[in-house]
């Protein structure tokens, strides 16, 4: 039992951090990202998604062998404006685990990234 508490802790003290090769967002996911953080000067959120991987298979007519090509990606599919800083990190950058794990309990899926806007503030106008 102690021993199976031991691992549990040390998987929960595992940092989350893992490479990325390539990630896929919708155009709609992004334009919207986008818009909600032109103006508001910075903002920082979290990206959620899932890994996900495809296969291209081609056949040829010509009798030739097929051709197999696989491919791993992560798919982001939300995100959210965590509207403060430090609100899943630490200053020192370390990640605050419990905010973390809230925020994927009501998304529903993990988080895979983050992301840190700096839009432009509003012009003003002249009347």
């Amino acid at each position: 039992a102690a021993a199976a508490a031991a691992a549990a802790a040390a998987a929960a003290a595992a940092p989350r951090a893992r490479v990325v090769s390539m990630a896929c967002i919708s155009g709609y996911l992004l334009s919207g990202l986008l818009a909600e953080s032109l103006g508001s000067g910075r903002v920082e959120g979290l990206l959620f998604g899932r890994d996900a991987s495809t296969s291209t298979t081609v056949l040829m007519d010509t009798g030739e062998e097929e051709r197999q090509t696989n491919h791993s990606s992560t798919l982001i599919s939300h995100y959210v404006q965590t509207g403060s800083l430090f609100s899943f990190y630490s200053p020192s950058c370390a990640l605050d685990e419990e905010a973390l794990a809230r925020h994927e309990a009501a998304m529903g899926c993990p988080v895979v990234g983050l992301f840190i806007a700096r839009g432009a503030p509003a012009a003003a106008t002249a009347a």
